[in-house]
Parts: C-alpha cells; sequence; structure tokens
C-alpha cells in the first residue's frame, strides 16, 4: 500500500473511533479534584417522557400525585403513599444515607482527597442499591395490584 492509502485508512480508522465514542452528559463520575454526587441520581430522568404522564382529559378519577421527574423519588413517594410494608425501613435508610451527605458536605474541606472519594463511593453505592430496592417493591406491589384485577 502507498501513502495514500495508509493516509485514506488512518482519517477514515479516526473517525468510525470517534462516532463511537461519546460525551455522556448524564456521567456521575469524579470529575478533578471536585466530587460531584447529586442525591437520587440512580435511576433518574432528566425530563418527563411520554409513557408516565398522566391521561388527558380526566379518563381516570382519583387522586394523581405530580412527578418529581425523577424515579427513584417517584417509587419512593409512591410506595409512602399505599402504604407498603417495607415503606418505614426504606425510609430508614435514606436518612441514614442522607445523615453521610450531610457528615460530607459539612466535613468535605477538612476530609483528604482520598478519604472523601473513597466516602462518597460509598454513599453512592448506598443510594443506587436503596433505589434498586424501591424500584423493585413498586414494581411488585403494582403486579400485586394487576393480579387482583385478574378476577374482573
Amino acid at each position: 500500500m502507498n501513502k495514500k492509502h495508509i493516509s485514506i485508512m488512518l482519517i477514515g480508522t479516526t473517525f468510525l473511533l470517534a462516532g463511537c465514542s461519546s460525551s455522556d452528559t448524564a456521567n456521575h463520575s469524579f470529575q478533578g479534584e471536585d466530587l460531584e454526587y447529586d442525591y437520587f441520581y440512580a435511576n433518574s430522568q432528566q425530563s418527563p417522557t411520554e409513557e408516565n404522564t398522566p391521561p388527558k382529559g380526566g379518563m381516570v378519577g382519583g387522586n394523581a400525585f405530580k412527578s418529581t421527574n425523577n424515579k427513584c423519588m417517584d417509587n419512593y413517594n409512591f410506595l409512602h403513599e399505599e402504604n407498603a410494608v417495607q415503606y418505614p425501613k426504606y425510609a430508614d435508610d435514606y436518612n441514614k444515607i442522607t445523615e453521610g451527605f450531610k457528615f460530607l458536605n459539612s466535613n468535605q474541606n477538612i476530609m483528604d482527597k482520598d478519604a472523601k472519594k473513597i466516602y462518597t463511593m460509598e454513599l453512592k453505592m448506598k443510594l443506587e442499591t436503596l433505589c434498586s430496592k424501591i424500584q423493585y417493591s413498586s414494581f411488585i406491589l403494582v403486579n400485586d395490584k394487576r393480579k387482583n384485577l385478574s378476577g374482573i
């Protein structure tokens, strides 16, 4: 192959690889010295989607609750409103995680960089786990209600 073919192949490969990598706007990794974290970034939505908007025109009666545009918080609130048996445990766990974030926020200026990073990762992992449990419990609750309708 001549130099022209090699340069064309390199340019094509570069464009191909550049197309495969994309910038993720919802990336919650550590950025530089700053530790960026967000309560309930697990299962989060940035904006409402068509499948979770309420029906138009009042087709269904009853109480409707406004979405927070955060699936984890919406599921958490749903379990609370439905008096789910798991809710008190989840509320206790959420309070512990919140206390952890308060501790981090009030002490982050005096904490060692590595300790702050490890502690933040631990809090995020606990929060992700809690949100997964909440999401599963919400699914089970809806599934049980669906089963109750099967006899109609």
